[in-house]
């Protein structure tokens, strides 16, 4: 497995900012509020997460504390993967 923040980051740059240098996203950046991701995304990164980490993501998990920046997802692989 690699890196959760290097593989989080690679998916929504190939994923939701296709093109974009990589210094275009911010690890502290909300990822709803600037646009990157919407609701549907949410869901491909959600689908993204439990393939290429092993686990599953709870409903009442999916809040913007654990999924709004790359920060924040990274800390909640962390977390579930601890």
């Amino acid at each position: 497995m690699s890196d959760p923040r290097n593989a989080i980051r690679a998916y929504i740059l190939g994923q939701f900012l296709s093109g974009a240098e990589a210094s275009s996203l911010k690890d502290d950046q909300s990822l709803e509020r600037s646009g990157v991701i919407d609701s549907a995304g949410m869901l491909e990164l959600i689908m993204f997460l439990e393939e290429t980490f092993g686990f599953t993501v709870e409903a009442e998990e999916a809040l913007p504390s654990n999924f709004d920046t790359v920060n924040a997802l990274v800390a909640y692989v962390g977390r579930k993967l601890a």
